[in-house]
Order: C-alpha cells, then structure tokens, then sequence
C-alpha cells in the first residue's frame, strides 16, 4: 500500500524500512527462543500473489498519477495546461501502463541459467530412474 500514496506521504519508503528491520529483529528473537524451526514446503511458483503485486502496481501507478493531476503545484507549465489535466492524466497513465506492461513482457518469468539446469535436472533423473 505504500507505492499507492509515495506521492502524499515521501517519507512513507524510510519508516517502511524501519519497520521492517523491527520486525525482523523480533521474528529472529521469537524463533530463537520461543518456537521450533518451521518446517518448509515446496511451491512452483508465486501463485495468486503474481496477480495481486499486478494489481497493487496498477493502482499505484493510477493513484498517484489522479494526486499529481489533480494536486499540482502551480507552476507555468501546469498554469498553460490547467484546462487540459484529465488528458495529462489519461496520457500518462497510457504511457507507464505501456512501459510496464513492455518490461512485463522482455523480462522473462523463468530466468535462462534456471530453465536450463531444470532441464538437466530432469534429463539425470529420467537417466537414473530409467536405470534402476
């Protein structure tokens, strides 16, 4: 929820980081003497959490553009385009929703190091088990 509101609140980013040291330290200090070591479970992927950070990254992306719209600063370049603010705000939201939906699509989901030692992986235990 920060990326939503970074506009209005610029220290938001500083006290996040602060809190999450805090947290640290105190999830550190429960685990070490209060709880036993979590046991862990395998997962293929991220799952829905994918489409949630997509979700939370559009409304950031729309929020903070309707507060730099709408809450300018005067300024003269704002004061020439006053009457034309919505068609700032619809233009450039088009142009980051683009660039990330771009970014989205270069950048590749399952690195090239990883699909390749995946597919080793599988070749050596097709090998081994076929050879039992």
């Amino acid at each position: 929820y920060l990326t939503m509101f970074i506009v209005v609140f610029p220290l938001g980013p500083l006290l996040a980081i602060v809190n999450n040291l805090v947290e640290k330290q105190l999830d550190l200090s429960k685990l070490f003497y209060s709880m036993k070591r979590p046991v862990p479970h395998g997962a293929t992927g991220i799952g829905y959490w994918k489409l949630a950070l997509s979700t939370i990254a559009l409304i950031s992306v729309v929020s903070n553009l309707l507060l730099l719209t709408v809450n300018r600063v005067p300024t003269a370049f704002w004061n020439s385009v006053a009457a034309s603010s919505p068609l700032i705000f619809i233009i450039l939201e088009h142009v980051i929703i683009s660039v990330m939906a771009i970014v989205n699509k270069l950048i590749p989901d399952v690195p090239r190091e990883v699909k390749e030692h995946t597919a080793r992986q599988d070749y050596l235990d097709r090998t081994l088990i076929g050879a039992l």
